[in-house]
């Protein structure tokens, strides 16, 4: 093979690398804020029923 192939192919491994560490890390960041979500609304639900426990409660 000749340098200028060789480095055309090293440097087309290393955009397929890049965009593929990028595309790694958009799945990620949306996962990442999907779960995040769900976390709120499990904490907003714990509130939300332990605080009906405890009307429940004092006004037994």
């Amino acid at each position: 093979m000749t340098d200028e192939l060789c480095t055309f192919i090293r440097c087309k491994g290393l955009e397929f690398m890049e965009s593929g560490i990028y595309n790694f890390n958009k799945r990620l960041h949306l996962c990442t804020r999907l779960l995040i979500g769900h976390l709120f609304e499990s904490a907003a639900s714990i509130c939300f029923i332990h605080h009906g426990a405890l009307l429940i409660k004092s006004n037994l």
